[in-house]
């Protein structure tokens, strides 16, 4: 088990606010992977001493999504981490965007 937590609730966000949290790593893992990545652009990451740091950012909430009158969306996001030995894993960044 490389990660304390594989899964984080960002809870409600606002669009406009930046959400920071960070996945703690059980054992030090820098040296041990070779990339990580998300998705989309909304997630910035970094490694740190103790685990992955992310910051969540929508600088507004969907176009398409405000003209059908639809107010908050759940999001789900994936970071891939894969090691240097080939081994990927997967954490998760979920919660609820509201306008």
């Amino acid at each position: 088990m490389n990660w304390i937590n594989k899964e984080i609730d960002l809870g409600v966000v606002k669009a406009g606010e930046k959400k920071l949290s960070i996945f703690q790593s059980a054992r030090p893992l820098s040296d041990w992977i070779k990339t990580v990545t998300v998705g989309c652009n909304c997630v910035n990451t970094k490694i740190t001493p103790k685990g992955l740091q992310t910051t969540y950012f929508v600088k507004k909430f969907p176009v398409h999504l405000s003209l059908k009158g639809v107010e908050e969306m759940e999001i789900y996001k994936v970071i891939t981490i894969t090691y240097k030995d080939g081994v990927k894993e997967f954490l998760i960044l979920k919660g609820i965007l509201v306008k």
